[in-house]
């Protein structure tokens, strides 16, 4: 019944993403996020004085962001060029930051888990915290998981019926991940960016995250959400 439901909510098909092809969403929307805010500016009735003032106001939030720390955890190697595409284009999307990691929602609810979780351990670990993810020995009828040996109710049958399963299973999954980062006092929690197939989660900081929402306050699809 439920593997039924999955199939009629994911359309019936499955979705098989590559690494090359994941790097190339990253790559897009890199370069969307900027189009796409110009071209809300425009709708919004603002003229090209206000766009250059706008342009202005990205290199001051990237600026921004470096100054609190937003490349920390990024190679050292790779830390000059990061910092000049924060500022040029506001690039938080980069991989290299070691912030941000594609889910997909789908891969989430269907417990496979490899699709995301070596490069989200990868993330964890420059913060000095190791992630175990298992599935309960009954969740194909529980659906339960063990995140660091705490039991996570995903969804419930009732999430699953109607469909907010897709929504409830990564809001649980992070929120519980936030709920032991908080308790060991690490500064940085999981933000939700997009939903669906496009999942991301992005690690900021309160302030981290207040530059980035006031940078894209034209643009909320691409504010970070807490789960």
């Amino acid at each position: 019944m439920k593997r039924a439901l999955l199939n009629l909510y994911k359309g019936g098909g499955c979705c098989f993403v590559s690494n090359d092809a994941m790097k190339a969403f990253v790559d897009q929307m890199k370069s969307f996020s900027s189009v796409l805010l110009v071209t809300s500016l425009i709708g919004c009735g603002f003229k090209s004085d206000k766009l250059i003032d706008y342009s202005n106001l990205i290199a001051s939030n990237g600026q921004l962001l470096c100054d609190n720390g937003f490349l920390d955890f990024a190679d050292s190697i790779d830390q000059d060029h990061l910092r000049k595409n924060l500022i040029a284009s506001f690039d938080i999307y980069s991989t290299e930051n070691f912030k941000i990691v594609h889910i997909d929602a789908e891969e989430l609810v269907e417990y496979n888990f490899n699709f995301f979780i070596p490069r989200l351990s990868q993330l964890l670990e420059r913060r000095g915290f190791e992630l175990d993810v298992r599935v309960a020995s009954d969740y194909e009828n529980t659906n339960d998981i063990y995140i660091n040996g705490t039991k996570v109710n995903l969804y419930t049958k009732r999430d699953l019926e109607n469909g907010s399963f897709w929504d409830s299973g990564p809001r649980k999954f992070f929120k519980e991940i936030n709920t032991q980062l908080a308790s060991r006092n690490v500064s940085e929690l999981f933000y939700l960016l997009y939903d669906g197939n496009d999942l991301h989660t992005i690690l900021l900081t309160p302030a981290q995250h207040s530059i980035i929402e006031s940078n894209y306050k034209y643009n909320q699809r691409e504010i970070p959400y807490l789960p």
